[in-house]
């Protein structure tokens, strides 16, 4: 992401609705996993989601991002198994990791396949994958441009990689699955007004308190709705997938 948008993207982290409806999903996710597991959060950014992690009672929890200022953060609250690192090409030796939780950040990476390759290099044989990515490709607007994305997945595409990566799909949903219609017209209607370039930004910004609450509560239902079903679509895709032995 853009060096200007990294303070503002973690200011955000811990009060933003979409936030607090991620870090939940993907706990949620990971519920069924043995707290003992060893759990990498590929990154990591200023270290929400290793709290979320810790507080669902994992105990052994790594962390890393590229950014120096973000491990910086995570050191700063505490969390000590952290590193600078490509995530594209993260340096641990063998496979060690029995979860590994990749959240918005495959879209980041110009050649996913060999990050996905990668991240089954250091997962545990039947260790699970959960990656979280942006979905469809006619929702690209300047918001994946500011963050620095290479693309937006469709379902076809991601679970192709997986399988050809080496991972066996256990799960994969959409999600954002309420906001999906309010953001296509979103998107539909700024391209409609005229280019400026000093109008290029990125889509997330603290709304006023009582509908970042209200927002949030929809993303708790949404999950809530996730125990049970999947979802046919959303700004959001996410799979659950076993490293095949």
């Amino acid at each position: 992401m853009d060096a200007n948008y990294e303070p503002k993207y973690h200011r955000l982290e811990r009060d933003h609705f979409w936030f607090q409806g991620l870090h939940g999903l993907l706990t949620q996710l990971a519920a069924s996993e043995p707290k003992t597991a060893r759990v990498l959060d590929i990154g990591c950014a200023s270290g929400e989601m290793l709290k979320a992690l810790s507080a669902a009672g994992f105990s052994d929890v790594t962390g890393i991002d590229i950014s120096e200022r973000a491990v910086g953060l995570c050191r700063e609250r505490g969390f000590t198994q952290v590193q600078v690192m490509d995530a594209a090409h993260p340096d641990f030796t063998g496979a060690v990791f029995d979860v590994i939780i990749a959240a918005n950040i495959i879209e980041h990476i110009e050649d996913d396949e060999e990050a996905l390759a990668q991240w089954r290099r250091i997962l545990k044989p039947g260790g699970t994958l959960v990656v979280l990515t942006s979905a469809f490709m006619f929702l690209w607007s300047e918001h994946d441009r500011v963050n620095h994305h290479f693309r937006r997945y469709g379902r076809a595409e991601l679970l192709d990689k997986l399988a050809a990566a080496g991972f066996a799909l256990q799960r994969v949903s959409y999600w954002n699955f309420f906001l999906l219609g309010p953001i296509v017209l979103a998107r539909f209607l700024r391209k409609l007004l005229p280019s400026r370039a000093a109008s290029a930004k990125d889509d997330l910004s603290l709304p006023p308190a009582w509908l970042n609450a209200v927002l949030t509560g929809l993303l708790r239902f949404e999950n809530l709705l996730l125990r049970y079903i999947n979802l046919p679509w959303g700004v959001t895709i996410f799979a659950v997938a076993e490293r095949e032995r």
